[in-house]
Order: structure tokens, then C-alpha cells, then sequence
């Protein structure tokens, strides 16, 4: 599954994106309610109900990600970085 999303992204930017996990502790010494949201994420995870939703809100104009990910300009990510965060 963690595969899908860096591969719509991939496909739509033109550009090869990998997922990349950072270990918990790493992202506590940047935010420690960051790393604890991931920590419930790996302990608990999240849930949707991906089918029923659209039946819930008809209103919504559903779409699936890839779709999403082919109608975002992606340009920025051609340009290299010109800061980096240290913590």
C-alpha cells in the first residue's frame, strides 16, 4: 500500500519517488506531538471507509489518487532544494 501513493506520484511528475520511513526518534527531536501522531499511527492506525464515503456525501467530487496526483503542477520538485532543515 505505501508503495502506491510515490508511484501516482512518480508517474504523474515524471520523476522516480521512493518512500523513505524515518525512525520515530528522528522526528521526536524535530516534534515531539509529530512523533507521537506516527507512534499512534503505527500502534492504533487510521481507517476509512474508502467504498461508503461517496455513498455518505454524494456532495463531494470523489476521485481517486492518481487522479489528484495528475492535475498537481509537480514543477517545484524539479528545482533542488535551497534550504535544509537541521532540527
Amino acid at each position: 500500500m505505501l508503495g502506491a501513493a510515490p508511484a501516482a506520484i512518480s508517474e504523474a511528475s515524471g520523476r522516480h519517488i521512493e518512500y523513505a520511513a524515518l525512525p520515530v526518534d528522528a522526528v521526536r527531536q524535530w516534534n515531539d506531538d509529530l512523533a507521537r501522531m506516527f507512534e499512534w499511527f503505527d500502534r492504533v492506525g487510521y481507517d476509512a471507509d474508502i467504498v461508503g464515503l461517496p455513498w455518505l456525501y454524494r456532495e463531494v467530487d470523489w476521485h481517486r489518487f492518481g487522479t489528484w496526483a495528475r492535475e498537481q503542477d509537480w514543477s517545484a520538485i524539479t528545482v533542488p532544494a535551497t534550504t535544509q532543515h537541521t532540527g
